[in-house]
């Protein structure tokens, strides 16, 4: 265990050739042009040799049908998620709530048509060959990239400005929609890259390169993102509670402090550094707001459980007759158990992230 830590602080402080330098961008270019063809001998040995056309088209057509039919459902059921009888705008932890619960509405059907998807290429033994690590990485960057897009539209949610979670105008919250997606997709296109070049066996050159393009885009997309004022007007924003001005302050240094080093070893040839803060930024960050959004939501589902007024408490109430310390006790019981559940899912993924190795994590 000792020895893997150390190789890899070793890997992630490796110097590689600064990306400044003209000799790196020549070789990259030669390097890329002469791929191509390892490109398409990849995915021509996978295509003749282990999939049948047929069976892939079918496979294909039930994901799609499936997603269709889960894709109306969710939409149905957002609009009991986003259902709210008090005066609107909610209260800020219900809204915090719901977005917790639309982003699992709206990611749901596309996580479960692409498993399905994938399962059926396992099941009929198309995932077999060099090909098998791209395409469950590119199966991984897909439901990856959906739960970021959900997560990024259910608290901004630019179409429906009472529901959102921060205080920004609607032009502000698409702009910000399209520019923490894009930063998604980057990242996404970066894991499958990565793992095509290793696959490969690429040369150098093109996977500082590579790594160095995602990171700088990245980096570039969140000055942006940075730059861009969070309220509606400067009335507003002197109107929030000074606490939370002060957390947002914070929550910006962090952040701006992760752009500047993340360019910085960019530049300077610490590739690895760069796509490992990256990596930190948009994978591990997106993981905590997600676990935050889904623990008010465990807690608003556990209130509801105790309050006549709400549809679950309501249904308790009317068909098992219980008394109101019963009820604190289901609620309690409920709240703990979902918690449990969510911290028993979240702290793998957040040690994988930081370079735990699974085995680690399993003892």
């Amino acid at each position: 265990q000792d020895a893997r830590r150390r190789l890899f602080s070793r890997q992630l402080f490796k110097k590689a050739q600064s990306p400044l330098t003209p000799a790196l961008w020549r070789d990259v270019l030669a390097y890329t042009v002469s791929s191509w063809s390892d490109v398409a001998s990849l995915f021509s040995e996978w295509w003749k040799g282990f999939v049948d056309p047929q069976i892939f088209a079918l496979i294909a057509v039930a994901a799609l049908l499936l997603w269709a039919v889960l894709f109306s459902l969710a939409r149905r059921l957002l609009l009991r998620v986003r259902t709210y009888e008090g005066p609107m705008p909610a209260p800020f932890l219900r809204r915090a709530a719901s977005a917790g619960g639309a982003t699992l509405t709206r990611s749901l059907p596309v996580i479960i048509s692409t498993a399905v998807f994938g399962f059926g290429l396992w099941y009929f033994d198309m995932l077999s060959g060099r090909i098998e690590p791209l395409m469950v990485t590119a199966l991984y960057a897909i439901c990856a990239v959906t739960i970021i897009w959900a997560m990024i539209r259910s608290v901004l949610a630019p179409n429906r400005p009472e529901w959102r979670v921060l205080n920004i105008s609607d032009r502000g919250a698409r702009r910000l929609c399209w520019l923490a997606t894009g930063v998604a997709v980057i990242h996404a296109g970066d894991a499958i890259l990565s793992k095509l070049n290793f696959i490969l066996e690429s040369p150098l050159p093109l996977t500082v390169a590579q790594h160095f393009v995602t990171s700088v885009a990245v980096a570039l997309l969140l000055i942006i993102m940075l730059r861009m004022p969070l309220s509606e007007g400067s009335a507003s924003a002197q109107e929030a509670p000074g606490q939370r001005r002060l957390t947002r302050a914070l929550l910006r240094a962090i952040l701006w402090a992760c752009v500047l080093v993340m360019l910085a070893s960019a530049f300077l040839g610490y590739v690895a550094f760069a796509r490992f803060l990256m990596n930190q930024v948009v994978l591990t960050a997106s993981l905590i707001i997600l676990f935050y959004l889904l623990h008010i939501g465990i807690e608003d589902f556990a209130n509801s459980l105790t309050d006549p007024e709400r549809p679950a408490g309501r249904w308790l109430k009317d068909n098992l007759d219980l008394e109101p310390q019963r009820h604190a006790h289901l609620g309690l019981l409920a709240s703990l158990f979902l918690h449990i559940l969510l911290l028993c899912l979240f702290i793998p993924i957040l040690l994988l992230q930081w370079g735990f190795d699974w085995e680690d994590i399993r003892l």
